[in-house]
């Protein structure tokens, strides 16, 4: 496996997991999302696909079947996304609802952050990476949603108070 040869090459002298009574490093974690769509016999995009792959595991591939995948500090964005992901959804929703996860998870772990890139996969266009300036609109449409959910939560709970 690719992944596997090229971790070795940049990790080599990590054992797998520590054996009993050495001192042997333990190998870094490496987790990837590899995304993308099986093709038919003429090459034309069929069903996407993600896979996870953790170092932890050697790296076999677990396939993300419920139409999102995650790697990292994933415990909010996993919350926010079975709540809010749909099957279905358009591109352009699906890119507000990544970059809103993200801003959301570091906005409660100090571990997560820094500039946010985002790219689609689509069967038409293939991978292509969104810029810095349609990321950071994005990022402040999302801004105005968020301030909208606290406004409307917040009225609901004023108009059954008041009632």
């Amino acid at each position: 496996m690719v992944v596997r040869t090229k971790f070795t090459e940049l990790f080599p002298g990590f054992a797998m997991q520590p054996l009993p009574g050495l001192t042997v490093p333990v190998r870094p974690d490496v987790s990837l999302l590899i995304a993308g769509f099986d093709v038919d016999q003429h090459g034309k995009p069929t069903e996407q696909r993600i896979f996870q792959l953790l170092s932890q595991l050697d790296f076999a591939p677990m396939l993300h079947n419920y139409g999102f995948g995650l790697v990292g500090v994933a415990q909010y964005a996993l919350y926010l996304l079975n709540r809010l992901y749909e099957n279905g959804s358009s591109v352009e929703h699906l890119k507000a609802l990544a970059a809103y996860v993200i801003t959301e998870t570091a906005s409660q772990d100090g571990k997560v952050g820094g500039r946010i890139r985002l790219a689609t996969i689509t069967p038409a266009d293939g991978a292509t990476e969104l810029s810095e300036e349609a990321v950071g609109k994005i990022v402040e449409q999302n801004s105005t949603r968020n301030t909208s959910l606290k406004d409307s939560f917040f009225k609901i709970a004023e108009k059954k108070n008041n009632a």
